[in-house]
């Protein structure tokens, strides 16, 4: 779907425009609000960095799917991955961008060999969602 990039200018005394960003014949949700040209700069060069960041962690997981149907080859070498990222919401996000079936496997493998009294194991088990396999 293409998405349209809207600037409104809005000459309030608090806000000279917004940014959105929606399809073809939507509102758009707003992304930005600016009070100067200067901000506006800023805030695009913020989206810049964050569509890096998100680029950057679609190659890591489209990089485990390379193994074939499965998606994943190792749980093991999954969790190894998981225990190096440097934020808990990275590690949620990494792991939730599996299938359900490789959500389920790595999860098996992880509440069944992990320590889970020190290191990524108390997050991962106390945020592990059973029913849906992801972690919230």
């Amino acid at each position: 779907m293409h998405r349209d990039w809207i600037l409104e200018i809005r000459p309030q005394p608090d806000v000279l425009c917004t940014v959105r960003v929606g399809g073809r014949g939507e509102r758009g949700a707003l992304v930005a609000s600016c009070r100067s040209l200067d901000e506006l700069r800023g805030e695009i060069a913020r989206i810049k960095v964050e569509l890096d960041g998100f680029l950057e962690d679609a190659v890591k997981k489209l990089g485990t799917c390379e193994g074939g149907a499965a998606g994943m080859d190792d749980p093991a070498e999954v969790w190894k991955e998981m225990e190096r990222m440097q934020s808990e919401q990275e590690m949620f996000n990494y792991f939730n961008g599996f299938s359900a079936s490789d959500r389920q496997i790595i999860a098996e493998y992880i509440l069944t060999h992990v320590n889970m009294f020190k290191g990524r194991g108390p997050v991962f088990s106390e945020h592990y969602d059973a029913a849906t396999h992801r972690l919230e």
